[in-house]
């Protein structure tokens, strides 16, 4: 098992430009493992990488999750 895992941090220092944007930070936190598995001596394998991915201000709800 592998992956990443990342953390970020936005300030905006201007008004807003559209009614609805009130805020002045932005913090989202994503994690996307990596998991391997192979069998018949290396001949098959798999990878599976699914990517979680939330943010204080996300448009369409609170998490996005994917897999590769």
């Amino acid at each position: 098992m592998s992956g990443k895992v990342a953390g970020q941090l936005q300030g905006f220092t201007e008004d807003a430009q559209f009614a609805g944007q009130d805020y002045d930070t932005n913090l989202s936190f994503s994690i996307e493992p990596e998991f391997y598995w192979e069998w018949n001596d290396g001949e098959d394998s798999i990878i599976f990488e699914p990517f979680i991915a939330t943010t204080s201000r996300t448009a369409s709800g609170p998490m996005a999750i994917s897999a590769n």
